[in-house]
């Protein structure tokens, strides 16, 4: 494959995920309605801030020791994989026990529907583990 078709093929992409989130934003809009669309987007804070927590740093000293030393890949594979494991399950719970908890000092969170605030929390191990490998990919 050449310059040109990686180029072409790098622009086809980017073009099509960015009009499958333009739809995907759209339905949300039309089918959720403004206080769906609100309610959606509490959901996903919780998880988010887990995931920035969660990272600890641990990408980019991923990506680094990935590009100094390519002998110790598969030790930050197994590492990460530990890590995600451990810190993953902790904020997990920690999610969890401060939805139980009433969502101390963030009053909006407590509209959220419990289950669909559990099953969102139930993606930061996995996202850790994306985020860390990602890291090694670049490094």
């Amino acid at each position: 494959m050449n310059l040109f078709q990686n180029i072409l093929t790098t622009l086809s992409a980017r073009i099509v995920t960015t009009v499958l989130a333009l739809i995907s934003s759209i339905l949300l809009a039309r089918l959720l309605g403004p206080d769906g669309r609100a309610l959606f987007a509490l959901i996903l804070l919780l998880p988010e801030l887990a995931i920035s927590f969660g990272l600890l740093g641990f990408e980019q000293a991923n990506a680094v020791y990935a590009g100094l030393d390519p002998a110790g890949r598969r030790a930050l594979v197994w590492q990460s994989a530990v890590v995600t494991g451990v810190v993953g399950s902790i904020l997990v719970v920690a999610g969890a026990l401060f939805l139980v908890l009433g969502t101390p000092g963030f009053a909006a969170l407590a509209h959220v529907p419990f289950g669909l605030a559990l099953l969102a929390l139930a993606i930061v191990p996995a996202q850790l583990i994306v985020q860390y490998w990602l890291a090694l990919l670049r490094g």
